[in-house]
């Protein structure tokens, strides 16, 4: 019988967890739409963040940070980004407005790992952050 009282009180637990996400990421700019990633939501990513990443914002920031940082040298370079998986080639304006879709989503991923944040996430993380004078 009193097993009946611990499961009630664990859904309520990740109940409440999940409503401060929903509650966090609505105060956070919305992820960008595209046609690499589609449309995806501040709770999933955050939802995402926690189970992959372990809660781990800075690895998750890091690995956008290395695609921003890729995606820019490519269209310096007038170059071509590919997505085998999906067979998509990006050059030109669509590359341009994946990079900027790239940095939108980093934005909106440092609100929500402030917002959501179990331990400090980083300076070096959040430079160029609103926080920081940055975009």
């Amino acid at each position: 019988m009193r097993r009946s009282y611990y499961i009630p009180a664990a859904m309520l637990m990740v109940v409440a967890v999940l409503g401060a996400t929903g509650a966090a990421a609505a105060e956070c700019p919305a992820m960008p739409e595209n046609q690499v990633w589609g449309k995806t939501s501040n709770r999933a990513v955050a939802n995402y963040v926690a189970r992959a990443y372990g809660g781990d914002w800075a690895a998750y920031i890091e690995k956008w940070e290395k695609r921003a940082k890729q995606a820019r040298d490519l269209v310096r370079r007038d170059s071509i980004l590919v997505f085998h998986d999906t067979d998509q080639w990006l050059r030109g304006d669509a590359l341009a407005t994946y990079a900027n879709d790239v940095e939108q989503r980093i934005t909106a991923t440092r609100c929500l790992a402030r917002a959501n944040a179990d331990k400090e996430v980083s300076g070096e993380t959040l430079a160029g952050s609103a926080l920081n004078g940055g975009s």
